[in-house]
């Protein structure tokens, strides 16, 4: 009897060990292409060892089942489950780290460009025009309260649900154009690049409003993509793809294989992959969260700015605002990932929302067409009210009681950039919350009710 109970004992865990082989094996390229992504983007954008990387940054499941390699001399990071469907990202200082086959990597490695520099620098003024951080803060801010409230956040005994972490890297708050307190993670200081994750979407936002204010754009018109000519989806326009309701096939779905996860990482060309989605419903009509939507605006600004494509984030965005410390990831075929891969310092994600919080206007130069910040942070009604153009106008986590008027640029892993006009405050919180839990009521609302 024993025999036999063991005999089915051993029968149902090989069957469970089969089956889920068999579960996993597709999602392999997804599982791996995750970890070599990360792993290189974290090892030579953001200067981690591979030791920590693998602690931290890729501990969850089922990331944590892939074996990862670094690769010094190529600059490179390899990611594998058993040995299994290997996938590569390579580096290049310019464009960060991209997943990709071994017959494009010469051609990766020799993307460059040139940039203007970093030539925003006003040393007669504080921070955000400088470097120089003004010292003395107003009385009227209760800024011992702030403190407390920030430090309870980084805290993971505070008012936090059984097994869930919070994971904060860094927490900036800027008032009234100073920066009035910053924290960091031990390993984390203020020149730490971070990634937004799609708080690149508001990125991309921005380089479309550029484009606007130099007359390259109307966002009213159809984008004109060639593709699209023969079909419904030449009705698309800008505005439609800015506000996600472009009526494109999608899915944002990153537990399984769905377009975000098949986009990110399967595809070495993202654009076309997102431009080469068949249609759900009508255009204008059904709004829908979709990071191809992101990527798609990212190539038409590659149609509209041609052969400056890969300088123009840096010297009509990034360099203005002296966010120095941007990088901007591209894929294999050199397309800016629109979605997904910009690495700032918490405090050069402060100073992009500053930009909006001052209606595209950087100390007197309007970056931005004049009324842009309203019209992306103004809600949608077709997001039932959570939405504007490529930002958020309500966190769709938890109920933070924001002023009238607020938005947000948001990413996953809970990444936020708070813009609340109605205070003249910049929130920024970045960090890896998985599990969709980071509790930033209380710190929110208390650097509310803390500054006049």
């Amino acid at each position: 009897m024993k025999k036999k109970l063991l005999k089915i004992f051993i029968a149902i865990i090989l069957l469970l060990v089969i089956g889920g082989f068999f579960y996993l094996y597709p999602k392999l390229p997804i599982l791996n292409g995750y970890a070599a992504k990360m792993a290189c983007s974290c090892k030579f954008v953001a200067h981690k060892p591979l030791d920590y990387i693998v602690k931290h940054d890729l501990n969850f499941f089922p990331i944590n089942l892939a074996s990862v390699e670094i690769n010094e001399g190529e600059q490179s990071a390899s990611a594998s489950f058993l040995g299994l469907r290997t996938r590569t990202a390579y580096f290049n200082p310019q464009t960060g780290c991209a997943l990709m086959g071994k017959e494009k990597v010469a051609e990766y490695k020799n993307m460059y460009f040139e940039t203007k520099g970093q030539f925003y620098q006003n040393d007669s003024l504080f921070w955000p025009y400088s470097k120089y951080i003004q010292p003395e803060i107003s009385s009227e801010i209760d800024i011992n309260k702030i403190k407390t409230a920030v430090n309870n956040h980084f805290s993971e005994e505070n008012n936090l649900p059984i097994g869930k972490n919070r994971n904060t890297r860094a927490v900036v708050v800027v008032y009234k154009d100073q920066l009035i307190y910053e924290q960091y993670a031990p390993g984390y200081s203020k020149d730490s690049r971070l990634i937004g994750w799609s708080m690149s979407k508001s990125v991309t936002n921005a380089l479309v409003g550029i484009l606007v204010k130099k007359g390259l754009v109307e966002i009213k018109k159809p984008v004109g993509i060639e593709e699209w000519e023969n079909d419904e989806r030449k009705n698309i326009t800008w505005d439609d793809l800015l506000k996600m309701k472009s009526g494109l096939d999608w899915e944002e779905d990153y537990t399984k294989k769905s377009g975000a996860t098949r986009m990110l990482y399967e595809s070495e060309d993202m654009v076309d992959f997102a431009i080469n989605r068949e249609m759900e419903a009508k255009v204008g009509e059904h709004w829908e969260y979709s990071s191809g939507t992101s990527n798609v605006l990212s190539g038409l600004i590659r149609r509209k700015v041609g052969e400056n494509y890969w300088e123009f984030p840096y010297n009509e965005l990034f360099g203005k605002i002296g966010a120095n410390s941007f990088l901007f990831e591209t894929d294999a075929n050199g397309n800016y990932v629109g979605s997904s891969y910009a690495w700032a310092t918490a405090r050069d994600w402060a100073k992009f929302g500053l930009l909006y919080l001052h209606d595209g206007n950087w100390n007197g130069e309007q970056i931005l067409p004049k009324g842009w910040a309203t019209y992306s942070g103004t809600p949608i009604p077709e997001s039932d009210g959570k939405y504007g153009a490529h930002f958020w106008t309500k966190n769709s986590g938890e109920d933070l009681n924001l002023p009238a008027g607020s938005y947000l640029a948001q990413g996953y892993q809970e990444q936020r950039i708070f813009i609340i006009p109605k205070k003249d405050l910049v929130i920024v919180r970045l960090g890896l919350t998985n599990g969709g839990y980071a509790g930033f009521g209380e710190m929110i609302s208390t650097i509310i009710e803390s500054t006049p």
